[in-house]
């Protein structure tokens, strides 16, 4: 990452970040959680549909927010929710996330974070630090990321780039969750 893309993020999270300090929450406790979710992953509808029965049937809150990086035109009809997807058109020039994206996700603070996406774009750690939840899991470590858990893949879906597995791995995730916490 370049320098001033670097600088740019250090300096949306200091602004923006969460001040708490992580920790691990039961997953009896969670009443509210919050997952970001990457739209160009073919299996996306599959973990949203998966995470809304799942944390549904159990009594929590699920906030789904969308990452997604591909091009579209201003004409261009969004099937997601507007106010929590992510655009690439939307995001500063450096990568960060427009002021009205930091307010939605800090409107509502959560117990529960889970990232599904696979990268470390400015965008991502701007999201992961930002988001307003004591208890991070996530996919891909990186340095200063703000995860408790990391559930990285398997060296085979590290190799086959377009490989996606989502739909398990969530609910891999969810249920060591269960064991665990």
């Amino acid at each position: 990452m370049g320098f001033l893309k670097n600088f740019f993020v250090k300096r949306q999270i200091k602004a923006s970040g969460f001040r708490e300090e992580r920790h691990s929450v039961p997953l009896g406790s969670v009443r509210r959680c919050i997952v970001l979710l990457d739209v160009e992953d073919a299996e996306s509808d599959a973990c949203l549909k998966f995470a809304t029965t799942y944390f549904g049937g159990r009594g929590i809150e699920l906030k789904p927010f969308f990452l997604d990086m591909g091009k579209h035109a201003k004409d261009d009809i969004i099937t997601t929710a507007v106010k929590t997807t992510i655009l690439k058109r939307n995001l500063s020039i450096f990568g960060t996330l427009p002021e009205e994206m930091v307010a939605e996700l800090q409107s509502e603070p959560a117990d529960l974070y889970l990232c599904l996406v696979d990268n470390s774009l400015p965008v991502t750690r701007c999201f992961n630090a930002i988001v307003p939840a004591p208890f991070c899991v996530g996919l891909k470590d990186y340095a200063c990321s703000p995860f408790s858990m990391v559930f990285k893949g398997s060296e085979e879906e590290q190799i086959q780039v377009n490989f996606h597995d989502s739909a398990k791995r969530l609910e891999s995730i969810v249920n060591y969750l269960e064991m665990v916490v």
